[in-house]
């Protein structure tokens, strides 16, 4: 499973059991701040009340049809008050009043009057100076009957003589606290849909990068220049771990190709070194004659001639690998430089009595760096000529619909075993009149050149010889 799914997965749980936890807190409070709310507003009704009774109270006015029929009128009046989405059409509030002993002596519902209520907490706890307030349950089968009761003192020049309390029923606030839960579930449900939506992006966004950082390592690792320029991440950390990670491809890179340049560079300098040795060991000797000393002196020049070709070829191969873009850059006439390459080999093809055949058209061009061109293809020609056959044909044309330069010599077909390694530095095969090898860095420089113009570059059987596709981006 991808690194960017497990993140995901493991945001939304975290997300979801937070919104579980925050919203079951908060639902839990709903219920007890609406009746606090409801109760601290029956503390306010009962005190206004309790003034407006102190009157009655003491004068013993309270048992009167002015009282009764204001309770009616109360009880029957008709609302219309819509309150949060819920329509409220009419009072439910319970008054009563109870004198200093506790007995009722006004009831709005008609029920209890002449009742000792002394006894009940919203009236005891009053008549004792305290804050008195209840909730009792209405129905006993009914456990959401409850009623709540607060009760306000009705006080004569500091002493209490009676008391006032205010009732309501809680089933009335469960339309509101059920509104206000739906509110809550809905808000939470957006939180946490934004949330995850928000998670999912972030978690596409960094399995991109992550992704991208993947290949990144993994054209790192191949070598691929081109693929792995550290500046196509955007500025941040990626683009930083992306230059990292290039950094120590190139040391470790660079510490492997000196390892295998210096045992490869070693093993073929041993052998024209020694055969440099052996000659001189025996000019050395006394009794040597005109021709073996000629001869020897043949094999020392030749074998000079090969150390300097070799030296030379190794430098510009460690200029090139060391290059990351061109660094000059032109038109080419592509059939021209293949004309005056051929003429300075001519004497070569002489000898081999090798037929060339150049079908590049002249309105061809390319855009790159002449030099490394001329010298990619330079060493192209050199190989088809060292392997074409005597009196063979090197047939040199442009291909659909790639536009590559392809070179076909006639000849040999390359063995299995070699084609995957004739782009490996110093491997080369032997040439089969003289069986003696080139340096094995010539195609290497053809395949570097190749990368450093973003093309490719390779070498396959084709038919009855070898062709080689040279393919450079226009």
């Amino acid at each position: 499973m991808p690194l960017s799914i497990k993140v995901f997965i493991a945001y939304t749980i975290f997300v979801l059991i937070c919104g579980y936890i925050i919203t079951s807190a908060m639902m839990a409070e709903i219920k007890p701040s609406i009746r606090q709310s409801t109760e601290e507003s029956l503390v306010d009704t009962a005190n206004l009340l309790a003034e407006v009774l102190k009157a009655p109270v003491k004068n013993q006015q309270t048992n009167t049809k002015y009282w009764t029929n204001i309770f009616d009128r109360y009880n029957s009046r008709e609302l219309n008050a819509t309150i949060w989405g819920n329509l409220k059409s009419s009072a439910h509030q319970r008054i009563y009043v109870t004198d200093h002993n506790g007995l009722v002596l006004l009831d709005s519902q008609a029920k209890a009057v002449g009742k000792d209520f002394s006894k009940w907490r919203d009236v005891n706890l009053t008549l004792r100076g305290q804050y008195g307030a209840r909730s009792t349950i209405e129905n006993p089968k009914d456990p959401n009957s409850t009623v709540m009761y607060v009760a306000a003192p009705i006080k004569d020049k500091g002493e209490i003589i009676g008391v006032v309390t205010v009732a309501k029923p809680n089933e009335t606030l469960a339309p509101y606290i059920a509104k206000a839960q739906h509110r809550l579930m809905y808000m939470m449900s957006v939180f946490i849909g934004v949330a995850i939506s928000l998670g999912a992006l972030l978690a596409w966004w960094f399995g991109r990068d992550m992704k991208r950082l993947q290949e990144f390592a993994h054209e790192a690792s191949r070598g691929n220049r081109e693929n792995i320029n550290p500046k196509s991440f955007p500025r941040g950390e990626m683009r930083l771990l992306a230059k990292a990670m290039s950094t120590m491809r190139q040391e470790l890179d660079g510490k492997t190709y000196v390892e295998n340049y210096v045992q490869s560079l070693t093993h073929e300098l041993k052998s024209p070194l020694a055969g440099i040795t052996a000659s001189l060991e025996i000019l050395l000797q006394e009794k040597t004659s005109a021709s073996q000393q000629e001869k020897f002196l043949s094999t020392i020049n030749n074998e000079s001639k090969r150390l300097n070709h070799l030296v030379d070829r190794v430098l510009k191969l460690a200029q090139l690998e060391a290059q990351e873009a061109l660094i000059n850059t032109g038109t080419i006439d592509i059939r021209g430089c293949i004309e005056q390459l051929f003429s300075n080999l001519k004497t070569r093809t002489d000898i081999q009595k090798i037929r060339i055949k150049n079908e590049v058209p002249k309105e061809w061009t390319l855009n790159g760096d002449p030099f490394l061109i001329e010298l990619a293809l330079s060493n192209l020609f050199e190989n088809a000529i060292r392997h074409c056959a005597y009196g063979g044909l090197i047939h040199i044309y442009i291909s659909d619909p790639s536009g590559g330069i392809c070179v076909f010599n006639q000849g040999d077909l390359i063995p299995s075993y070699a084609l995957g390694k004739l782009t490996d530095r110093f491997y080369s095969l032997p040439n089969k009149d003289s069986n003696r090898r080139s340096s094995g860095l010539g195609l290497t420089l053809v395949s570097e050149i190749a990368a450093l113009h973003h093309g490719s570059f390779n070498i396959k059987n084709h038919q009855n010889g070898v062709l080689a596709t040279l393919i450079c981006k226009r």
